[in-house]
C-alpha cells in the first residue's frame, strides 16, 4: 500500500514513520519549505523542534495488510493483530500516522 503520512521525530530514531515496516519513497517529502524541508526531507541545519516541520509528510510503501479495507488508511487493529504480543505495536493506545 502507498500512503502519505506525517513523520515523527525522536532523539533515538530521528525522523521516522511510526509503523513497524515501511519504505520511504524518494523525493516525496512535502511541503517544500526553502531552507527547512526539501524533496528529500528536513535539512540537517533545521531544528527538529521547528513548528514548520509539524506539517511534514512523506509517501511510504507499507505492507498491504496494514490497510483498512474501506478507508485504505493504516489501521491500528490490523497492526495489533499482526504484531500480537509485541510491546510496541500491540497496544490499544498506539495511534498510526495519518
Amino acid at each position: 500500500m502507498l500512503a502519505r503520512v506525517k513523520l515523527t521525530h525522536t532523539v533515538n530514531r530521528g525522523w521516522h514513520v511510526d509503523v513497524p515496516t515501511y519504505s520511504m519513497i524518494a523525493d516525496s517529502f512535502l511541503p517544500i519549505i526553502p531552507g527547512k524541508i526539501d524533496k528529500n526531507g528536513p535539512l540537517a541545519t533545521t531544528n527538529p523542534a521547528d513548528p514548520a516541520l509539524n506539517a511534514m509528510t512523506v509517501q511510504v510503501e507499507c505492507p498491504d495488510n496494514y490497510a483498512h479495507p474501506i478507508t485504505g488508511k493504516i489501521d491500528n487493529p490490523r497492526i495489533r493483530a499482526i504484531y500480537q504480543g509485541n510491546p510496541k505495536w500491540d497496544r490499544p493506545d498506539y495511534i498510526p500516522p495519518d
